[in-house]
């Protein structure tokens, strides 16, 4: 068996790239908003948040900021 040569491994394309691009730096920004600004966040909303709220939408930014890592480092 033969080894692919660099010329016909498949790239990613652009538009996706971006997206991964994109999603890594809103979701790192998100879970630092969350974390830092919460009494901020807590002050500004009409409705009240619970305490529990927070980490659990740390957690998911977290989740998606792993997700998106490992999508963008994937090779084929």
């Amino acid at each position: 068996m033969t080894k692919p040569t660099s010329s016909s491994m498949k790239q990613r394309h652009g538009c996706l790239t971006t997206y991964l691009v994109l999603a890594i730096i809103a979701n790192s920004a998100t879970a630092l908003l969350y974390l830092l600004g919460r009494e901020a966040i807590k002050r500004s909303s009409p409705q009240h948040i619970p305490d529990w709220a927070f980490p659990v939408l740390i957690a998911v930014c977290l989740f998606n900021l792993v997700c998106a890592i490992a999508l963008f480092r994937w090779k084929k």
